[in-house]
């Protein structure tokens, strides 16, 4: 579960950010210098800062990064897909934090297009935690597509 949960956070901004705003919020989210400037007041994080500096530009990421985030992803599910073939949940028969945390992963990809149609336990996984009232209140309520 400790790998999961690590991993989930690692590749948010290297491989799930990336992909969403190549795909979709870079089109569209251009920051002008005064907006830019108020974020870069705000922001503590010098990873976001880096990766928006280069995101917000309205040239968009270069291809070699938006291809190793799409390669990281695919090896990732790939792996989630073995586990989820064997077992009901990413750490065996329990639904566990594990889960949690990779849950928002899948909703958010799923709204770039991401290729979860070669993932099949992944796809019954996904629908098996969209059904939960717990993900119906805290996502499918408050955003029901990314």
């Amino acid at each position: 579960m400790h790998e999961w949960l690590r991993t989930a956070t690692e590749i948010h901004v290297p491989a799930v950010k990336t992909l969403i705003y190549t795909r979709k919020i870079g089109r569209v989210l251009h920051k002008n210098e005064d907006e830019d400037a108020k974020y870069r007041s705000l922001q503590r994080d010098p990873e976001l800062l880096a990766f928006h500096s280069r995101a917000s530009t309205g040239v968009g990421l270069p291809k070699e990064q938006v291809d190793k985030a799409e390669a990281t992803l695919l090896h990732l599910f790939d792996e989630a897909e073995g586990e989820l073939s064997q077992h009901e949940w990413l750490v065996g028969d329990q639904f566990s934090l594990a889960d949690i945390s990779w849950v928002p992963l899948h909703f958010t990809l799923s709204g770039v297009d991401f290729p979860f149609d070669r993932y099949p336990h992944v796809s019954a996984w996904a629908e098996a935690i969209r059904e939960r009232r717990s993900f119906q209140e805290g996502v499918l309520r408050w955003c029901a597509k990314f």
